[in-house]
């Protein structure tokens, strides 16, 4: 959820939900069953909230017994926080392995951040704005390690810059 590490993920509250105002505020980390501060001290802010999440959000809410501000979004029957290494052998692992998507070595719910960066930025070409959203606190790690271009990037920036030189689009004739 919009690059959200899965130990933020976890840890959200519903005190941590503005549904009206449109933001998830970011304030814990799960670590060992534990409420801990986020990774960087630039890990700890508000990011938006999507209008379709937050629906999707409130209907989740309106079937949950643990609806308190403090208690946890994403729990178990109890009222437990999920452990990430549960859902990663119960639910990822066999969901990839329905969608015949090989596991590789570092496979895990870390590469939701890197596919989150990559859309934003290709969406948006904006490394700033996605750098924000993943709220990393130095941009070269957004744009060296998180966001991963593809082949039509590539074609997309040629067309560019033979449209700059030439003032027109590189595939129209040249008369």
């Amino acid at each position: 959820m919009n690059g959200l590490r899965v130990g933020e993920l976890l840890a959200l509250r519903w005190q941590d939900l503005d549904f009206e105002e449109g933001f998830v505020n970011v304030n814990n980390k799960l670590w060992r069953r534990k409420l801990e501060p986020p990774k960087t001290k630039d890990s700890k802010s508000a990011i938006g909230l999507a209008r379709f999440l937050s629906e999707i959000l409130s209907a989740h809410k309106e079937s949950s017994r643990w609806t308190g501000p403090e208690d946890f979004v994403f729990v178990q029957g109890n009222g437990v926080p999920w452990d990430p290494d549960h859902l990663r052998r119960q639910v990822l692992y066999p969901a990839m392995e329905r969608a015949k998507v090989a596991r590789q070595e570092g496979t895990g719910f870390h590469l939701f951040s890197h596919s989150s960066a990559t859309a934003l930025y290709l969406l948006t070409r904006d490394i700033k704005a996605t750098q924000m959203q993943l709220r990393h606190s130095r941009i070269g790690t957004t744009s060296d390690v998180y966001t991963h271009p593809d082949g039509e990037l590539l074609k997309e920036t040629a067309e560019l810059l033979a449209a700059g030189i030439t003032g027109s689009m590189a595939s129209e004739k040249v008369q």
